[in-house]
């Protein structure tokens, strides 16, 4: 397990030119980009023609318009400390750390991932709000993510955005959920093109400890009938403890549909 620590403080517009330049490769009708499957090196702005014109349409970074979101939510909350799970190119949390940066750059942000790529904000004084943690969410202890924020006692915030099976989402929850404080924010990604994921928001919903709101987002995958990914943001109104939700065994595997449904069906939630 790698942990990635940096402690200089960043001013509010630092790591724009990189983001910016990354988000030059987005193309909003699909809500796709042109970049490598994996982040296999390093990026920085000339390679943005280069891979317009060479790069298929992948859909794994959230949205630019997410981006966006994550960012304006992290500068008007304040969190001291983020969690986010799924670090994959390092856009999302790139856009969590500009939004520390534009609220003083005092907060932290620790992103887990079991893949260790080339993200898009090494090299960048946003770095310096960000630890990177190369590990399973689900098996990473906890309290080595709480020393990664700087001896913390809870998280202010999550993102959770790894593993889109309905199991792996239910145990993210159970887990990171009791450190997350009252009135504290939870964000779910893809929760609505997803049907595992949004077995877990109406689990959620049901337990009765968070406030709910499931809103669309422009992902097309290239299919104009199909399902958009939507997000869900969630506010902490009880006290939970780990494993409050409770799982249904059959459904553990679930992920894309549930048997008998297809992309084309609307959404669960």
């Amino acid at each position: 397990m790698n942990i990635v620590l940096k402690n200089d403080t960043p001013d509010a517009s630092s790591g724009t030119d990189t983001i910016e330049a990354f988000e030059q490769l987005y193309d909003p009708a699909t809500g796709g980009w042109y970049m490598p499957e994996w982040m296999d090196r390093p990026f920085d702005a000339s390679q943005v023609e280069e891979w317009r014109a060479t790069r298929p349409l992948w859909y794994s970074p959230v949205e630019r318009e997410v981006g966006q979101f994550y960012r304006a939510l992290t500068a008007m909350l304040r969190p001291r400390t983020v969690l986010e799970t799924g670090t994959n190119a390092g856009y999302s949390a790139a856009c969590i750390a500009r939004g520390l940066a534009d609220a003083g750059g005092t907060g932290r942000l620790v992103t887990v991932d079991l893949r260790d790529t080339p993200h898009i904000f090494r090299g960048t004084a946003l770095e310096k709000l960000i630890r990177f943690v190369n590990a399973h969410s689900l098996y990473v202890g906890t309290d080595t993510l709480l020393q990664a924020a700087g001896d913390a006692t809870q998280f202010d915030m999550l993102v959770l955005d790894a593993d889109h099976r309905y199991g792996s989402l239910v145990g993210e929850i159970n887990r990171f959920a009791p450190l997350l404080p009252l009135g504290g924010i939870m964000v779910l990604h893809d929760t609505m093109v997803y049907d595992g994921l949004g077995l877990v928001v109406r689990d959620l919903v049901a337990s009765g400890a968070f406030e709910v709101v499931n809103l669309p987002t422009p992902r097309t995958h290239g299919n104009p009938r199909g399902r958009r990914p939507g997000i869900t943001v969630a506010r902490k109104k009880l006290v939970v403890p780990p494993g409050f939700l409770v799982a249904n065994p059959a459904l553990l595997e679930v992920e894309t549909n549930l048997p008998g449904r297809t992309s084309d069906d609307p959404p669960l939630i």
